[in-house]
C-alpha cells in the first residue's frame, strides 16, 4: 500500500486534496496504465449514481483521473456529493498525473467493451483505449484537471465503524422522509444521539420512522445531530452494500463522510432544525396493542389499494366476536375481513388509515430484505393520536402512523 493509501484510508487527520497536494508529484512522462475492465466498471456503477445529468458546472459532468504510483483515484462529484475512489493499476510509464475523463460517453464506451484488460494511455489532450487479444483501440478527448473542484478537507475527532448491515436499517428511514419544497430540512434522514446509542430518523408528518442502532456514542464528545438527503444517502449505502461489510463514518464541517479502504463518500447536510420526534415516544404505552400476522393482513391491505382513492383509507374496527376487522370502500368495490389471530377488547374504538401508508409500513423491512418479519404489534392510542408500529423480531425500530378522518 503506498503512502497516500496508508494517509487516506488508515489516519483519521487525513486532510483531503491538501495532504495528496504535499504527496502526489506530477511527472512529465506520459500517463499510461493497466486495469482490469471488470473493476473499472464497478467503479463507474457507483460514479454514475454521482455525476449529474446536468450541470451549469461542465466539468462535474467528467470524472477525474488521478494516477499515482499503482493507484488510480477516480473522482465523481456534484453540488451535494462526491465519491472518490481507489482503483488499483499496473502503472506502465511510471508516470503520475491527472486528468478529466469524459462520464457519459467513457463511462459507456467501458462498459461495451469486452471483458478484461485494457490499457489507457494519454498523450496530450487524448486518451486512448487498447483492448482484446488484437490490441485495438479507441480514441477520447479528454480535459485538463487543473480547474477540477477540489474534494472537501476530512477533520473529525470520532470516527465510527458501522457494519452495512446497521445502515441498511438505518436508510429504511428514507420511505418515511418527505419531498417538501418548502420544508427541505424534512426530505432528510436525521442521525443524532438518544442515550448512548446513534438514532436514525425521518418523518413527513403524517409518518415517522425510528431506529435506535447498536452502535455505541463517544464517551467523550457527544454526536451532534444532522440530516442527510435522504435519497442520496440510501442509494450510495444500498449500492456500496453490495462491495464492503463495515464503513467508516463521521462527520466533517457541514459534511457526513463515509469510508471504506477503497472509497472516501462525501455528502452535504441539510441546514435547519429537525423535529423533535421523541417527544411523539411518551406515548408508546398507551393504548391497546394488537397483534397482526404480516402475510394475511398485508394480503388484505393490498387487496384494498387496488381501489383508486385520494387517501386509501381503510377502517380497523373490533368485530362482534372481538377480532380485529378490515374494511374499505370506494364507489364499486367493498372489501371486509376479520382476523381470528387479532384479537382486540370490547372498548376498542374504530380508527381509520391511509391504507398506503400502512402498507409500506409493514412491508418495507421485508421487501428491502433487511429482516424477515412474521409479526407486527399495532399500538393504537386512539383515534387522532400516532399508531405505533413495533416488530418483536426487530425491537429497535419503531414506526408511527397518523390516523386519518
Amino acid at each position: 500500500m503506498s503512502a497516500i493509501d496508508n494517509e487516506v484510508y488508515q489516519n483519521p487527520s487525513y486532510i483531503g486534496e491538501d495532504l495528496k497536494e504535499e504527496l502526489f508529484v506530477q511527472t512529465d512522462l506520459p500517463i499510461e496504465f493497466e486495469v482490469d475492465s471488470k473493476v473499472l466498471i464497478e467503479v463507474f456503477n457507483v460514479c454514475s449514481k454521482i455525476i449529474p445529468t446536468s450541470s451549469h458546472v461542465p466539468l462535474l459532468q467528467c470524472l477525474k483521473f488521478e494516477v499515482f504510483n499503482e493507484n488510480l483515484f477516480i473522482t465523481a462529484m456534484n453540488t451535494d456529493q462526491s465519491v472518490m475512489q481507489i482503483v488499483p493499476v499496473s502503472n506502465m510509464s511510471g508516470g503520475n498525473g491527472s486528468y478529466l475523463f469524459p462520464a457519459k460517453e467513457g463511462m459507456e464506451l467501458i462498459k461495451r467493451l469486452p471483458a478484461g484488460k485494457l490499457k489507457l494511455s494519454r498523450h496530450e489532450n487524448l486518451v486512448s483505449v487498447f483492448y482484446g487479444t488484437k490490441n485495438k483501440k479507441t480514441t477520447l478527448r479528454v480535459l485538463s484537471s487543473e480547474e477540477f473542484p477540489k474534494l472537501p478537507s476530512l477533520q473529525s475527532k470520532e470516527i465510527y465503524q458501522i457494519p452495512i448491515a446497521v445502515l441498511l436499517r438505518g436508510t429504511q428511514a428514507a420511505k418515511f422522509a418527505a419531498n417538501d419544497t418548502n420544508r427541505p430540512i424534512l426530505n432528510g434522514i436525521n442521525i443524532a444521539q438518544l442515550g448512548d446509542k446513534l438514532v436514525f430518523m425521518a418523518t413527513d408528518t403524517h409518518r415517522f420512522f425510528r431506529y435506535v442502532s447498536p452502535i455505541q456514542a463517544s464517551d467523550s464528545e457527544p454526536f451532534r445531530s444532522i440530516t442527510v438527503p435522504a435519497e442520496i444517502f440510501s442509494k450510495f449505502v444500498e449500492h456500496v452494500g453490495k462491495y464492503t461489510q463495515v464503513l467508516e463514518m463521521f462527520v466533517s464541517g457541514e459534511r457526513l463522510i463515509l469510508r471504506s479502504d477503497s472509497f472516501v463518500f462525501f455528502c452535504s447536510l441539510l441546514e435547519g432544525t429537525y423535529p423533535d420526534l421523541n417527544r411523539l415516544l411518551t406515548q408508546t404505552n398507551e393504548g391497546e396493542s394488537v397483534q397482526v400476522q404480516l402475510a394475511e393482513f398485508t394480503e388484505v391491505l393490498y387487496q384494498s389499494l387496488s381501489v383508486k382513492k385520494t387517501d386509501h383509507k381503510i377502517t380497523l374496527s373490533g368485530s362482534p366476536s372481538q377480532n380485529l376487522s378490515f374494511h374499505s370502500v370506494s364507489e364499486n368495490m367493498e372489501i371486509y375481513e376479520e382476523f381470528d389471530t387479532s384479537s382486540v377488547s370490547e372498548e376498542f374504538e374504530s380508527i381509520n388509515f391511509n391504507g398506503e401508508f400502512i402498507y409500506e409500513a409493514l412491508t418495507l423491512l421485508n421487501k428491502a430484505k433487511v429482516a424477515n418479519l412474521q409479526v407486527a404489534n399495532l399500538q393504537i392510542t386512539g383515534s387522532l393520536k400516532p399508531t405505533f408500529v413495533t416488530f418483536p423480531d426487530e425491537p429497535d425500530i419503531l414506526m408511527g402512523l397518523m390516523p386519518i378522518r
